[in-house]
């Protein structure tokens, strides 16, 4: 049904209403048009009937048209009338007008009285097919939108005067605009409403609150409401931003329905946890840009409860591994009392973490059994300082290269060196090494990551330590026990070829930062001897493991990490780090005699290092890992249980949030302070005794082969065990957390 079938008469009879005739303007009686009215200029396919009444009441939905398409035959029959009036001269124009306005007059009309009766003004203009055809003919002409255009801003035909622009119509037509706007708004508005909704059972995960572009949504509102997106682009043309015109359309549409609220859960995620207080937060909800503060409160919990079922169902899919730490918070009074002036508030709890590789192969079913068969045949026999001192020098070997490569890496990176424009930067001598034993990288080799409820509860004891044990399988619904049992140069380096350049850092290495360098430099004449030297070479020594260590972990190289292992033994050893020694110890024991394979290459490939994006450089140790967490803890322990597990999720929503706002640079990116002055006023000063520094790495290799250190390593290990196994229900406390009356040693239950 057109919008002529609602037609009213402009003056209707008082106290009645006359009848609306449901048959005028239908598709068959608009088609019955006399060919000498129309001519060859329709066609039976012509398209319906034309734009509807402004003013017709009520107003409906409009219907799409296609009135306005070029090939229409009225738009080609004003297209041709236009095309002879334009070659007319301005005084036959003038004479045709004249004659128009005439007839107009002669007929009691102006242009104002004929357009209001042409369009749907009298019931004659519906159905009369001569009236509708023309009517039809202007509704549908190039001209209309450039005779509203000059009726809104008439020309100026002289633009030399300084009179003021003619006012035309824009007082009478402002209104007509304004209301046809916000209907047409108020439409788009509701097309909307599906993009911008958020369903409850998923808004909290973050593919919701992170799965979305501000680009793609300004689109998808540009294609469904291309009215509102046009004038609020428009509005600040000079500077177009889609971010501001999406967040600005949805806080219209937030404010008109609480339903569509994608960007505000997004927001109200990002604004909690970067310190917005509950104040503010109020104040942007009521700006719509939020949730509100209750509805926030109300998601951390869902977060949290989402995330532990999560867990608890990948925990019996993949293998994983738990790491803790302590977390203590100081907590600050806001007003003095007796009970607590000058008290420090310090609460001490732990926090938790599961990672788990999706890609991980588990252990075979066999790998508990061998393992409890491969540890007894080598408790009595471990491993010797003589093995030691073989695997230091393989170890040695290995690790060589890599030392030279940060030698070089340190000329290349050099003020003086400008690697961008080095004609050689393309050698193969200056492309990275290989990695010993690499782990995988790319999208697959991603880990997942997931925090545990934090309690208030400490680790400082081995008691504490299976409560927390305790605890934690509880959170991950593994406490059946059925589950746990299953459980700086002065020359330009730039003129040096490639294999200068790595002559250059091997000779640094050999001459400079080497036991073979330092032990030479030790055998000099006391006349002949640099003390200063030799610390600096000592230094360079010390400081090539380390550096070797970041790349390892960084390049996620489990090989080149095993390699350091017996270098990092000497040094536990010679600085005095007993436990640190022991425990490299079983772990050299474990990695070359005491474990199976499997277990083995399940603790290289699956327990030190990990990446939570897959990217080249991107692992960090697992206990860097735990800290990362750690520094992300900031609420009181009574509410840690339902925070912490959310907190990946947040740590996504906000990260997300700072790319699209481009925040990340600042707070987290700083110039480097220069370190030239530091170095000079350390160079400038003289050596006193104490600066004279013990070379533990020296003492460390001589402790491990005639030391103390390996014998009493065997000594702690080599006494009886229990090779019963009995598995602990919830409540009881196992027998090797119960001491010993008399002193003894107590069985350990394997």
């Amino acid at each position: 049904m057109s919008d002529d079938d609602n037609f009213e008469p402009s003056s209707p009879v008082p106290g009645s209403e006359e009848p609306r005739d449901s048959e005028i303007d239908s598709d068959d009686e608009y088609y019955n048009i006399s060919q000498d009215i129309l001519q060859d200029d329709l066609d039976p396919s012509r398209p319906p009937s034309p734009t509807p009444s402004l003013h017709d009441e009520p107003d409906e939905p409009m219907e799409d048209d296609e009135d306005s398409t070029p090939l229409s035959p009225f738009v080609l029959r004003t297209r041709r009338l236009r095309a002879v009036l334009d070659d007319l001269p301005d005084q036959e124009i003038e004479a045709k007008l004249s004659c128009v306005l005439d007839v107009l007059d002669e007929n009691g009309l102006d242009v104002a009285l004929f357009l209001e009766a042409l369009c749907w003004g009298r019931e004659c203009a519906v159905h009369i097919p001569r009236i509708r055809y023309a009517r039809t003919s202007f509704m549908c002409s190039d001209e209309l939108p450039i005779i509203l255009k000059r009726c809104l801003k008439p020309p100026r035909w002289n633009s030399s005067t300084r009179k003021k622009r003619t006012k035309g119509g824009r007082v009478a037509l402002a209104s007509v605009v304004v209301q046809t706007c916000l209907d047409t708004i108020h439409e788009e508005m509701r097309e909307l409403g599906p993009i911008l909704s958020t369903r409850t059972a998923t808004d909290v995960q973050a593919s919701s609150l992170t799965g979305f572009s501000f680009p793609d949504l300004h689109k998808a509102m540009l294609l469904r409401a291309p009215t509102l997106v046009t004038i609020m682009n428009g509005i600040h043309e000079r500077h177009p931003s889609p971010i501001i015109t999406v967040t600005a359309i949805c806080q219209l549409m937030y404010r008109q329905n609480r339903n569509f609220n994608l960007l505000q859960k997004t927001f109200a995620v990002y604004f909690k946890f970067k310190g917005l207080s509950a104040k503010g937060f109020d104040v942007l909800h009521a700006l719509g840009l939020t949730m509100s503060h209750s509805w926030i409160s109300d998601a951390v919990r869902r977060m949290s409860k989402m995330t532990l079922n999560e867990l608890a169902d990948l925990v019996t899919k993949h293998p994983w591994i738990l790491t803790y730490d302590n977390v203590v918070i100081l907590f600050k009074v806001f007003s003095q009392r007796l009970h607590n002036l000058q008290q420090l508030n310090i609460n001490s709890g732990t926090a938790a973490t599961v990672y788990i590789n999706p890609k991980t192969k588990p252990l075979p079913p066999s790998a508990n059994a061998d393992l409890k068969a491969y540890r007894p045949k080598n408790l009595d026999n471990p491993i010797t300082g003589a093995e030691l001192w073989d695997l230091m020098g393989d170890s040695d070997k290995e690790l060589r290269p890599f030392y030279i490569r940060t030698i070089l890496d340190f000329l290349l990176n050099s003020p003086e060196f400008d690697l961008e424009k080095y004609p050689f930067r393309d050698h193969q001598l200056l492309e990275p090494l290989e990695r010993l034993n690499g782990l995988p990288t790319g999208k697959d080799a991603k880990w997942i990551q997931r925090l545990l409820g934090s309690v208030n509860q400490p680790e400082a004891s081995y008691s504490d330590h299976e409560q927390l044990i305790t605890e934690w399988l509880k959170q991950l619904k593994l406490m059946d026990p059925a589950t746990t049992k299953d459980i700086g140069l002065n020359k330009d380096l730039s003129s040096l070829t490639p294999l200068q350049l790595c002559t250059m850092a091997e000779k640094a290495f050999r001459e400079h930062a080497s036991s073979v360098a330092l032990n030479s430099m030790r055998r000099e004449k006391a006349s002949e001897h640099d003390e200063r030297q030799q610390l600096h070479t000592q230094f360079a020594r010390d400081i090539l493991p380390y550096l070797t260590l970041v790349r390892a972990i960084k390049s996620g190289d489990v090989g080149l990490l095993e390699a350091l292992l017996p270098t990092f033994l000497a040094r536990f050893v010679g600085g005095g780090n007993t436990n640190y020694a022991y425990e490299t110890l079983e772990l050299i024991s474990g990695l070359k005699r005491d474990w199976p394979p499997a277990v083995a290459d399940f603790v290289r490939q699956n327990c030190w290092v990990l990446t939570f994006t897959g990217r080249p450089e991107s692992f960090l140790s697992f206990d860097q890992a735990q800290e990362h967490n750690i520094k992300d803890v900031k609420r009181r322990l009574e509410i840690m249980q339902v925070l912490h597990p959310a907190i990946p999720t947040i740590r996504q929503t906000t990260d997300f949030v700072d790319q699209v706002f481009n925040t990340l640079t600042r707070g987290k990116v700083h110039t480097a302070p220069k370190k030239e002055q530091d170095i000079q006023k350390l160079l400038e000063r003289r050596l006193n005794k104490e600066d004279k520094s013990e070379d533990y790495l020296a003492n460390g290799v001589q402790g491990v082969v005639s030391g103390s250190i390996p014998g009493t390593w065997k000594k702690s290990r080599t006494y009886s065990r229990n090779t019963e196994e009995r598995y602990v229900t919830p409540g009881e406390q196992s027998d090797a957390s119960v001491g010993s009356e008399d002193g003894s040693e107590d069985d350990i239950v394997l």
